[in-house]
């Protein structure tokens, strides 16, 4: 997913069935490399909390990755979550 704002990518999300691996960051890291941004999140489901959980990672480069954990059960949530990403995020 490439959000664009005044026709600059702000923010890539790449939405995932599982937890991110490092082969998952290794591929965010060249989205975020080719679109030439430096913000990227990775959207996984989460079954067993009410919130939405978020890890924050760095790379060498300037970039920044997170890893957002969204739960299935709470639409509302994720939903609000989703809603904000931009401004959370890039």
């Amino acid at each position: 997913i490439v959000v664009q704002k005044d026709g600059r990518v702000v923010l890539i999300a790449d939405a995932k069935y599982k937890i991110p691996t490092s082969g998952d960051h290794y591929q965010m890291n060249a989205y975020l490399g080719t679109m030439d941004t430096p913000f990227g999140v990775l959207l996984s489901p989460s079954m067993s909390s009410g919130a939405v959980q978020v890890k924050d990672y760095s790379t060498g480069r300037g970039c920044y990755v997170h890893e957002a954990f969204l739960p299935m059960h709470d639409i509302e949530t994720t939903e609000a979550f989703l809603a904000a990403i931009v401004e959370r995020f890039a």
